[in-house]
């Protein structure tokens, strides 16, 4: 994953680089891991008592279905590469 890794890298320097174009879209990603840090957060705050043990299975459940998450992000073009 270092390709993607440096490509990341790349984007994040984007409109410094030459940016054509930059689009909202998702992908399957082999090795993401979910984080509900902030879910719970917000769960706690508002009083839900939500059982992170139900969340965890089931996303190992998809994640094992699929071969991966399929993770929401922004692509973007330039000149030198293609960054998720």
């Amino acid at each position: 994953m270092s390709g993607a890794t440096s490509a990341i890298s790349a984007a994040s320097g984007a409109s410094q680089m030459g940016e054509i174009a930059r689009k909202l879209c998702n992908a399957l990603i082999k090795d993401a891991e979910a984080d509900f840090g902030l879910v719970f957060g917000l769960f706690g705050a508002i009083g839900i008592d939500a059982n992170e043990e139900v969340f965890e299975k089931t996303i190992a459940g998809f994640k094992k279905m699929y071969g991966g998450l399929w993770v929401g992000g922004t692509a973007v073009l330039t000149e030198e590469a293609v960054a998720f």
